[in-house]
């Protein structure tokens, strides 16, 4: 294998910190439908809705939350395999993609240790994915 066919460890940090980031996305999707009976009474606690009516807002919640974690953790893990298979264009995807689920999070007033880990994990892997060494190997001669 050549020299040239072997990315940057830069880029290998981005494509880990991007899979990461999917992962914990779904973890903690996970935990949140084991977790489905505290976030109900939080729902009733909070007034959202009325306790006969919150299990099936929590079930709407949990299942808009599952919907929007695959889509991005795969929308991630995709873009770290084109990244690999030297595709320019994914590092705007995925850095388009990380932008709104940026404007998701700070959007909802919601600052959580859950969501200070997505923003590090997403900031550090679009900065990775955009330094100079990842620029070269990613746009450079295909062979």
């Amino acid at each position: 294998m050549s020299e040239s066919a072997v990315p940057p460890r830069s880029l290998h940090v981005a494509i880990g910190l991007w899979a990461a980031l999917a992962a914990f996305l779904l973890v903690q999707t996970v935990f949140s439908w084991v977790d489905r009976a505290e976030l109900e009474r939080q729902i009733v606690v909070n007034h959202v809705a009325a306790p006969d009516q919150a299990g099936a807002v929590t079930l709407d919640r949990l299942l808009l939350n599952t919907a929007l974690a695959v889509v991005f953790a795969a929308g991630y893990v995709g873009a770290g395999v084109l990244l690999r298979k030297r595709r320019p264009w994914a590092r705007i995807g995925v850095c388009v993609l990380f932008a709104v689920q940026l404007v998701i999070v700070l959007g909802g007033f919601s600052f959580s240790m859950a969501n200070l880990i997505v923003l590090v994990l997403g900031g550090a892997a679009a900065w990775c994915s955009w330094t100079t060494s990842s620029t070269e190997w990613v746009t450079g001669e295909h062979e």
